[in-house]
């Protein structure tokens, strides 16, 4: 059997921002929000203003530290999937048996909710890849035992978890 060299392959993960910005400011507006419920009007302080503000940009922090960078890089023989500074996390193209398109909202190394499903060794990752169709199939040639299931398929196999 012959073996094809792959170069290293880079993608960056699409980011939905106003996914990215309703997260930032969902804390600092419920805490905007909360004095005008609690005096049945409209009477914010300074003091509430800047710890709005504060928490905003510590929120805005710790999502850049844990989601920025978020790539995924296909090397010789695995995936290595890359989300800030916190998650790394390998799989290898032995390994992967299935990948479908998928808007699944389940915490994942993503920034967007147009995902790719990847099922492998038993368990399944989400990932976001900008181009989700050229990224499956640049993923189908690197892996032997590779299926996709595009939307018909999935509606007729919705409960299928492994193929081998």
């Amino acid at each position: 059997m012959k073996t094809v060299n792959y170069s290293v392959s880079k993608w960056r993960s699409k980011v939905d921002w106003w996914f990215f910005t309703a997260v930032t400011l969902s804390v600092p507006g419920a805490l905007l929000a909360w004095p005008m419920l609690q005096n049945q009007g409209f009477s914010l302080q300074p003091a509430d203003i800047f710890t709005a503000s504060a928490i905003s940009v510590l929120m805005f922090v710790i999502i850049r530290f844990s989601a920025w960078p978020c790539e995924y890089t296909l090397h010789q023989d695995r995936l290595e999937i890359k989300c800030g500074k916190l998650l790394y996390k390998t799989i290898y193209y032995s390994d992967v048996q299935l990948a479908k398109k998928s808007y699944n909202w389940f915490v994942a190394p993503t920034l967007s909710f147009s995902r790719i499903k990847i099922f492998h060794s038993g368990s399944y990752t989400f990932i976001s890849p900008r181009n989700r169709r050229a990224f499956i199939q640049e993923l189908k040639q690197r892996c032997r035992n590779f299926h996709h299931l595009d939307h018909e398929q999935h509606s007729e196999m919705h409960n299928l978890v492994s193929v081998r």
